[in-house]
């Protein structure tokens, strides 16, 4: 009756934490996006999405390198060449530098006209006082 994802009977919410919802709502959109560049007639070849890795807490026991989100972030480099995804974490609390390549753009936004990326719209600044 939600229209939403289930793990062995119980609502993902209840089943996981937070962090687990998001990367799970997260590779339901990317497969729907792909399913979409495949089979799909209409396709907007984009994916935005907002704080899916940075949400997840993963145990102190587990390897960084074997972890969730090192799989996760492996497998939108690997497949960035499909369509665009751009993805906002906090930087402070994504646990990886991912390097640029052909077709991976990293965009650091820093409020600071000489370093990074001011903002959203280039060439739009606050007014100064």
């Amino acid at each position: 009756n939600t229209f939403d994802l289930e793990i062995a009977g119980r609502h993902k919410s209840i089943a996981m934490g937070g962090g687990y919802c998001g990367i799970l709502n997260t590779i339901l959109a990317l497969a729907l996006m792909e399913y979409l560049e495949e089979d799909g007639e209409y396709t907007p070849n984009f994916l935005m999405v907002d704080s899916s890795v940075s949400q997840l807490s993963e145990p102190e026991h587990v390897d960084k390198a074997n972890s969730i989100t090192a799989a996760f972030v492996s497998y939108l480099v690997s497949h960035a060449q499909n369509g665009q995804k751009i993805f906002i974490e906090h930087k402070d609390k994504f646990p990886y530098v991912i390097q640029e390549t052909e077709n991976v753009k990293v965009i650091e936004f820093t409020k600071n006209k000489n370093h990074g990326r001011y903002g959203l719209l280039n060439g739009v600044y606050e007014l100064e006082r």
